[in-house]
């Protein structure tokens, strides 16, 4: 479970009566490098976390588009019925670090690799210094977005 993802989701939905954080696994590679990896990994989580004591569970997938160098998360809605889905704004991979985009190597995160190469990276919100907008407010606003 990532806390920031987590609390990205709390603010986004806001205040309800009670969140339950439940850690599942996704069923797709550490790094995901296509909308169909990032999206399955996404409806996995929010499927796995789904109970009948839950009126919605929300999964969240990030991975990398390497035709468009950049990183991209999937929001996915669960009501046990219908699968909402939307992505969050694309943050660009550093061009001096694509080198980092490992197409065989999916074991691996492209933050985690940023962040061994350059501390001044954080692996999990690299996209801060890369934007000056934090992944966790990118995942915030959309699942603003997908509430309404």
């Amino acid at each position: 479970t990532n806390k920031g993802k987590v609390d990205a989701v709390k603010r986004g939905l806001g205040p309800l009566n009670k969140y339950i954080t439940v850690d599942c696994e996704s069923g797709i590679p550490n790094q995901p490098f296509d909308y169909e990896q990032i999206l399955t990994g996404a409806r996995n989580r929010a499927l796995a976390a789904f109970t009948t004591a839950t009126d919605i569970s929300v999964g969240i997938e990030s991975g990398i588009l390497p035709s468009k160098m950049v990183d991209v998360t999937a929001v996915v809605f669960y009501d046990g019925r219908t699968f909402t889905t939307k992505y969050t704004e694309e943050t660009p991979i550093p061009v001096d670090h694509y080198d980092l985009v490992n197409l065989d190597d999916q074991s691996i995160t492209f933050g985690k690799r940023l962040a061994e190469r350059d501390p001044t990276y954080s692996h999990d919100n690299w996209h801060l210094k890369v934007s000056g907008k934090s992944r966790y407010d990118t995942i915030s606003e959309t699942v603003r977005q997908l509430r309404m």
